[in-house]
């Protein structure tokens, strides 16, 4: 997902990877199980961080996760095996 504007849950569950840049995301994200890589911004210009005004959840993912927000305003919590 690049330059989105989402109001609303957004979730994923094991997917083989999961990308989200310069996006404005209102609402619950969680991302729960990937194998592969989870990027939400990397901080580049090419995929910026984005912008979280519900909770944030990243668990379980085996693949790796990198997160750069612009703002966030909701609850968060990363919990990785």
């Amino acid at each position: 997902m690049a330059g989105s504007s989402v109001t609303g849950p957004v979730s994923s569950e094991g997917a083989l990877a999961v990308t989200v840049c310069h996006s404005l995301l209102t609402g619950p994200v969680s991302v729960r199980g990937s194998s592969g890589p989870v990027v939400m911004g990397d901080g580049s210009p090419v995929c910026g961080g984005s912008t979280f005004t519900g909770p944030l959840s990243l668990e379980s993912n085996t693949g790796g996760v990198e997160l750069t927000a612009r703002a966030g305003d909701g609850a968060g919590s990363v919990t990785e095996r």
